[in-house]
C-alpha cells in the first residue's frame, strides 16, 4: 500500500533523512521510532505531502505522491498531528473539523457513531460541548484521534499519538487503534508501549548510521 523509495528529507543542508527505502503492506502497522531531530514527523510530512522531498519517491496504494495525484492520496489518509494548529471553540468542534472539508463531508459521522467511539476512548460525550481551552491535553489528544478514526480512511497517519496521555489510557488507546486489522498505521512515537505492539518498528538513529 505504501513504498518509499531512496528517501532524503534535508532542510538548510542538513541531512534529517537519508535514502529511507521500505514498504507498508495493507493493515500494516508501522512505527517510527528515534530521538528528536531524528526525522520522524518529516516522514510524516512527507507522506501527507506537506514536506519536499529532496531526494526518491512516495508511491501510496499505486498512485506516486506529486502534485497530480495529491488530492487524490489525501482521500485516503487521515492524519493526526501531536497538537491541532486550529483554535476552535468547543471540542465538538475538533472532533468535527476535517468534516467541513468537500472531501469528507459525506462521511460525516452520526452521533451515535461519535458517542461510541469517545467511550471506546474513555471520554464523557459530555465533554463535546465543553469550551476546547478548559480541556486537559490528554482529553484533546482523544478527541484529536477520535476526529481521525471517524473518517474511516483506509490509512492512519499519526505522530506521537499517545504523548499526553497516563499509563492506563495509552494502553487502552494503542490497543484500540493497534487493533484495527484493515487499518494501515504510520505513526511515530517515544512510547514503549505503542511501539512495542506495533507490527514493524524503524529506528531512525540506526537508519542515520548504517
Amino acid at each position: 500500500m505504501i513504498i518509499i523509495s531512496d528517501l532524503t528529507l534535508a532542510f538548510d543542508k542538513r541531512v534529517l533523512v537519508s535514502a529511507l527505502s521500505l514498504e507498508v503492506a495493507r493493515g500494516e502497522k508501522l512505527t517510527f521510532k528515534g530521538p528528536s531531530g531524528s526525522g520522524k514527523t518529516s516522514i510524516l510530512g512527507a507522506l501527507m505531502g506537506f514536506t519536499p522531498l529532496t531526494r526518491g519517491s512516495i508511491t501510496i496504494d499505486g498512485l506516486v505522491l506529486d502534485g497530480r495525484n495529491i488530492r487524490a492520496i489525501r482521500r485516503k489518509l487521515a492524519w493526526v498531528p501531536q497538537e491541532l494548529a486550529f483554535d476552535l471553540p468547543l471540542a465538538r468542534d475538533m472532533v468535527l473539523f476535517p468534516f467541513s472539508f468537500k472531501a469528507n463531508k459525506e462521511n460525516r459521522p452520526s452521533k451515535e457513531d461519535i458517542e461510541e467511539l469517545l467511550a471506546a476512548l474513555n471520554l464523557n460525550p459530555a465533554l463535546l460541548d465543553q469550551p476546547l481551552k478548559q480541556i486537559s491535553g490528554g482529553e484533546k489528544q482523544r478527541l484529536s484521534l477520535a476526529s481521525g478514526l471517524l473518517q474511516k480512511k483506509p490509512i492512519l497517519i499519526l505522530d506521537e499519538p499517545t504523548s499526553a496521555l497516563d499509563r492506563d489510557t495509552r494502553k487502552k488507546v494503542t490497543d484500540l487503534i493497534l487493533g484495527r486489522p484493515d487499518t494501515t498505521v504510520v505513526a511515530a512515537s517515544h512510547d514503549d508501549y505503542w511501539i512495542e505492539a506495533s507490527e514493524k518498528i524503524i529506528d531512525l538513529e540506526k537508519q542515520q548510521q548504517s
